[in-house]
């Protein structure tokens, strides 16, 4: 059934196909970002991310940050949809499970990692410009 929305309540669609994420920050393996949503209807913009990682694969660590010419500051939020792996945060490495949340802020180094031998790890991430 087709829903008509207000233009306002839209999200934009941008992405269905694989990014090398990874390599992108210094990762291994290949991470496969099957949606990639957009709403400019915010008073600030809000990216939607639907990640799969296979196992042993990592996003890389790395920041967003003021002055950064790709993607500026974003404070990020990572919710595992499935699956099991470690986020290095602010040095730190922690492990994550399904059904957590976790919230890093703009300029906070950070990265994602599989540690699953035979699961993908599947990830909902939601970033949204610090100002």
């Amino acid at each position: 059934m087709s829903r008509e929305f207000p233009e306002f309540y839209q999200c934009v669609h941008e992405s269905a196909v694989s990014v090398d994420i990874a390599s992108l920050y210094g990762g291994s393996g290949t991470i496969e970002v099957s949606r990639l949503f957009r709403s400019e209807g915010f008073l600030t913009p809000i990216l939607l991310a639907v990640y799969r990682i296979p196992p042993g694969a990592s996003e890389g660590v790395h920041a967003h940050h003021h002055g950064d010419d790709n993607l500026g500051a974003l404070d990020e939020i990572y919710y595992v949809v499935s699956g099991q792996g470690h986020m290095i945060i602010d040095g730190r490495r922690v492990p994550i499970a399904t059904g957590e949340c976790i919230f890093v802020p703009a300029g906070v180094p950070h990265g994602i990692e599989n540690t699953s031998t035979d699961t993908d790890l599947k990830l909902h991430i939601v970033a949204a410009p610090r100002t």
